[in-house]
């Protein structure tokens, strides 16, 4: 391709969260995310009056098509892609029989998770541990989507909560009161010393949930930044705007900012709290230390529009669950400006508390707010080459017998 046929091609407009910028700006934010490592890798064809672009990069074998009328009208909206495609690469399984085995199993809200930590349990003597960082409070069960149904028991053994289902027990649910602080540099610990003990019992740790940083700081034994808690800066940022402190992160650190999304109000202020008391970006600063197990990442496909439509269906049952007063009892014991009280769910359903907007309209916000983080968490976790994104149960059971042998 020519120079100046490559430059026209970086013109054209494409659509995006349905504003529309330049190609050269969109590769330009992939390039930084880190999703695509090469300079441009361009081809175009022409077919009636529409554009195909496609780019590549090989060392990631990521790759999407945008697609626009060469007259630059309004861009059509993309066709879904199967997950396999977007999302699924052949990845040698890293075997390292000198460490202690940790299966991990990821992947977006609602995409399965649970279930198939607990078919994995099952069949190869294994226990879970959580790794979400809303199902760590005490009395946020529906929004949270914690373990539920007739088959579990919870009980308490010496000072912790442990989710019993089918017998298979889950650790490091309900560890604080949603009043309460509780940052990676808690989590980081607590997961280890859990893994640790499940491996010293001869059972197969598979550490379970969609926080991205929770399941790095284990994988990648992120060495976590040690900025102290300043209660000044903090009060000051907590009086802010959610938005407002998104913009400031976005400015200082744009990786950071991307990573987190802009309705994490408590992650955003920790990002900034570290960043302004250390003077170092707060993504720069979480190096990759040596491994700490012979891990198995497994993720777990699913097609965008099947994903939707399973978490429209959760809202619906949350809602049928007791969402609104699950909601209620807890703004009558806490704040609603608490990082806790903004989580997807309880936000929304507090705005309607306080009649900014109806139940319909409430319902229908958690449903578009979960849809954004899904996404959020299918950006975080496809870059991770290491991950095995597998279709079904059997598939995962054949990548752990294979890892385990």
């Amino acid at each position: 391709m020519c120079h100046c046929e490559k430059e026209r091609l970086l013109a054209i407009p494409v659509k995006r969260n349905n504003q529309y910028l330049s190609f050269r700006n969109e590769v330009l934010r992939l390039r930084n995310l880190g999703i695509i490592l090469c300079k441009y890798n361009l081809a175009i064809k022409t077919i009636t009056d529409k554009a195909f672009v496609h780019f590549s990069d090989l060392s990631v074998g990521y790759s999407f098509e945008m697609t626009n009328r060469v007259s630059q009208a309004p861009v059509s909206e993309l066709p879904h892609r199967r997950s396999t495609d977007f999302l699924a690469t052949p990845v040698k399984i890293l075997n390292m029989p000198n460490l202690s085995p940790l299966i991990v199993i990821l992947g977006p809200t609602a995409s399965g998770k649970t279930g198939l930590a607990l078919t994995l349990a099952k069949k190869f003597d294994g226990e879970i541990i959580n790794a979400d960082s809303r199902q760590i409070y005490k009395e946020m069960d529906i929004a949270t989507n914690k373990i539920s149904g007739a088959s579990v028991v919870k009980k308490i053994i010496g000072n912790e909560t442990v989710y019993f289902t089918d017998d298979i027990p889950t650790y490091l649910l309900d560890l604080i009161n949603p009043s309460e602080k509780f940052s990676l540099a808690d989590y980081k610990p607590a997961a280890l010393e859990k893994i640790k003990e499940i491996q010293s019992r001869d059972k197969l740790p598979i550490l379970t949930g969609g926080t991205g940083l929770y399941i790095s700081a284990i994988v990648d034994n992120l060495d976590i930044p040690k900025a102290p808690s300043d209660e000044k800066l903090r009060a000051e940022l907590e009086e802010k705007d959610v938005k407002e402190l998104f913009d400031e992160l976005r400015k200082i650190d744009p990786v950071s900012a991307e990573n987190i999304g802009v309705n994490n109000k408590r992650k955003i202020i920790r990002a900034l709290e570290v960043c302004k008391t250390t003077r170092e970006v707060f993504s720069f600063q979480q190096k990759k230390g040596k491994p700490l197990f012979n891990i198995l990442q497994i993720g777990i496909a699913i097609e965008r529009k099947e994903l939707y439509a399973k978490i429209d269906k959760r809202v619906d049952e949350m809602m049928k669950a007791g969402l609104v007063e699950e909601t209620k009892r807890l703004a009558k014991k806490y704040d609603s400006s608490l990082p806790a009280m903004s989580g997807i769910g309880y936000k929304e359903i507090s705005s309607y508390f306080r009649k900014e907007i109806s139940l319909e309209e409430a319902v229908q916000q958690i449903k578009f707010h979960t849809h954004q983080y899904a996404r959020r968490q299918i950006t975080w976790f496809k870059r991770d080459k290491n991950i095995h994104w597998v279709n079904n149960h059997s598939e995962a059971k054949g990548l752990v017998s294979e890892f385990i042998k």
